[in-house]
Parts: C-alpha cells; sequence; structure tokens
C-alpha cells in the first residue's frame, strides 16, 4: 500500500469511527475482516451512520448487528460491561458476551430482529458476570429497530442504557431502613423487638437472605436465639459464649464490641426460600448493646465500660445478631433497652436502628 493509498484509508476509518475517544480508536485498528461485520469499506450506510452516532455520544449506547447481533459499543457503555467484558467482546456475538441473562434479553432482541416493534424495559433486575460473579444489576433502556436503507427489514438494533442499580439498592434499602424505625417504637421487650426486627428483614430477602438475633444475658453469658429470618434447619438455640463448639466467635465479638464477617455456617445450617441460587458466602456478627452509663445516647459509647464487666448493676442483657450477607453491603444494628429489664414485663423502650452501607451488590456469590 502507498503513502497516499494509506492516508486516504486512515481518512475513511476516521470517517466511519470519529472522535478522539478509547472505543473509536480500537475500531479504527480493528482488523474487521476477522469479525462477522467484514472491512468497514463494504458496511451499509445504516451502520456506519449508527456507529457515528453511538462513538459521538456520551451516553452509553450499543449496536447490536446482523444475524449474531455483534456488538458495537461507546466508551460510556464500557461501565455496563466492566473488566469482565470489555473490550474482548468488541465486534463478537452479543449472545455469547451476555450468555447469562440470554433467557431474558434473548426473546426482546429476536422479537426486535423479526418484528420491528421497539422494546422499553424499566429497572429490569439482571444478574450479570462483569465485576463480580452473579452481581444483581439494575437497567433502564430500549431496544429500536434500525432498518435497512429500503426499510424493508431490519438489520440492527440501537440500545440507549441507563443503570440505576445505586438507586434501586439505595431505595430498597433505604426502604428497610424506615421500616425498622416505624415498626419498633416503644416495644416492651428485648424479644418483642427482635421479632419485629425479623419482621421487617424477612421482606427484604435480597439484602438479607438469612438473619438470626441472639439475646444475650451478660449474667450468664449464655446467647439465646430469639427470632431468625428464613432459616430452615440447623441453627442453634442456645449456646455459651465460651462455647468451643460454636462456629462463629460469638465470645471474641461480644467482648471485643466489634462486627467480625466469618463463613456461612454451621455446616448444618440450611435456608428456606432462599433468593439467590446460592448461599450467602458470609455472616456478619454484630454486636447490639446499651452502653453502661451514657444514658442510651450513642455519642457517649465509646466512653463506657464494657459490658463483659460487673460495671453495670445488674449487668443489663443485649443482643446479638447475625446477619448472612448476599451482597457486599454491611448491615449494622443497635438495640438499646431502657434502664429496667427488657425482659420482664415492664415497659422498657426499646429503639432498634439499622444502616446498610450502599456498595456494589453481589447476588449470593463469590465476594473475594
Amino acid at each position: 500500500m502507498t503513502r497516499k493509498s494509506s492516508l486516504t484509508a486512515d481518512a475513511a476509518l476516521a470517517r466511519i469511527f470519529p472522535g478522539d475517544s478509547e472505543l473509536a480508536g480500537r475500531m479504527r485498528a480493528m482488523d474487521w475482516s476477522k469479525t462477522d461485520l467484514g472491512p468497514p469499506s463494504g458496511w451499509p450506510e445504516n451502520l456506519r451512520t449508527s456507529v457515528s452516532i453511538c462513538l459521538t455520544s456520551r451516553f452509553p449506547i450499543v449496536l447490536w448487528w446482523g444475524p449474531n447481533l455483534t456488538l458495537l459499543y461507546n466508551d460510556a457503555y464500557t461501565a455496563v460491561m466492566g473488566p469482565g467484558k470489555h473490550p474482548q467482546w468488541l465486534g463478537r456475538s452479543g449472545r455469547e458476551c451476555w450468555a447469562e441473562i440470554w433467557d431474558t434479553i434473548g426473546p426482546m432482541l429476536e422479537g426486535v430482529m423479526r418484528d420491528g416493534n421497539a422494546t422499553w424495559s424499566e429497572e429490569l433486575p439482571l444478574i450479570l458476570n462483569r465485576h463480580l460473579p452473579q452481581e444483581e444489576d439494575y437497567f433502564t433502556f430500549s431496544y429500536s429497530p434500525i432498518l435497512s436503507g429500503d426499510a424493508s427489514k431490519v438489520e440492527g438494533i440501537f440500545c440507549a442504557v441507563t443503570e440505576t442499580t445505586d438507586y434501586v439498592l439505595s431505595r430498597r434499602r433505604l426502604s428497610t431502613l424506615r421500616e425498622l424505625g416505624l415498626r419498633t417504637i416503644k416495644l416492651d421487650t428485648v424479644d418483642a423487638a427482635a421479632v419485629r426486627v425479623a419482621e421487617v428483614l424477612e421482606a427484604n430477602p435480597r439484602d438479607v437472605p438469612f438473619a438470626a438475633i441472639y439475646y444475650v444475658d451478660t449474667k450468664t453469658r449464655e446467647a439465646r436465639l430469639v427470632a431468625s429470618v428464613r432459616v430452615a434447619d440447623g441453627l442453634f438455640r442456645r449456646v455459651a459464649l465460651r462455647d468451643a463448639a460454636s462456629p462463629w466467635p460469638i465470645a471474641r465479638v461480644w467482648d471485643e464490641r466489634k462486627r467480625a464477617e466469618v463463613p456461612f455456617g454451621p455446616p448444618s445450617l440450611s435456608l428456606k426460600d432462599a433468593p439467590w441460587p446460592e448461599p450467602p458466602a458470609q455472616v456478619s456478627l454484630v454486636p447490639a448493646f446499651k452502653p453502661c452509663g451514657t444514658g442510651g445516647n450513642p455519642s457517649n459509647a465509646k466512653h463506657a465500660p464494657p459490658l463483659a464487666t460487673n460495671s453495670c448493676n445488674p449487668p443489663k442483657p443485649s443482643v446479638l445478631a447475625a446477619v448472612g450477607l448476599s451482597s457486599q453491603s454491611s448491615a449494622q444494628m443497635s438495640v438499646t433497652p431502657g434502664d429496667t429489664d427488657p425482659t420482664n414485663g415492664n415497659q422498657a423502650n426499646v429503639s432498634i436502628s439499622a444502616s446498610l452501607t450502599d456498595i456494589q451488590s453481589t447476588a449470593g456469590g463469590d465476594y473475594n
């Protein structure tokens, strides 16, 4: 190839793949003759125009072209692809790229290619393999037909997409927090509060596929199961804090007043109505207690002596929550009993608050 013809070819590629974005550069450098689309010089005008619109847009856009639904996309869409799919799936089959969700999106795409009718999906839940295996993600998007020059058939699909995962997860978790606040006001006993908390967590299986709430008597140093969520069998009802047979480091968590994440277990523990195909990978042990001498004021908690000592007279019973994590979200719960023993019939006001950190969710898989 002469220098002149090389410059002419470069100019032609620049017109088809305009701009200085990452994907524009990748597309200009790509050997398209090894793909289903063939060399760009032979591409139809509607494909060239669609690619130009895609690359010059700052909105996430993906094109599905031809019988194999070959993928072309812009820089903004790489966030949807994630490191598990970009850049290796550029110019390759979309059916193979998105195999894990093809049972959901495949019929939609095939319907557009066949009938030419656009689709609309709002906050559609999809379990993807992109950043981590089995991510729980949500998207709002439309599949629109790209017609041939004579409008006689559909040759490709144009898709503009917005990821709404953060919004959906935040809304769901805030709803759980709100329900915890509304449904745990002025309860008489810790037992009653724990049962009410379990009812609220039961309604959010995707974030909390499993939970167990134990009443811990700091005088006898024994934990008693008060309420559980989605447990079929295998959960111990009572356990001494120093019980060596316990699969969880309850004594350490309780004495140090620090939460801990441990592998899901014990082996005999089985769940019912689980929201995900795989069980949680880990359990978060969360101590919840009233610090002595703080008057229930959490801001003074750091000045309180440990509950495991006899600084409280009499020792205050408290709560430990074991929460199975279906995601990389964290759950925390604090219980503040009133001044009377919350296990007798007295009116001990119990307030329960919870917070879920808004971190990217992963559906019941590997969290390494």
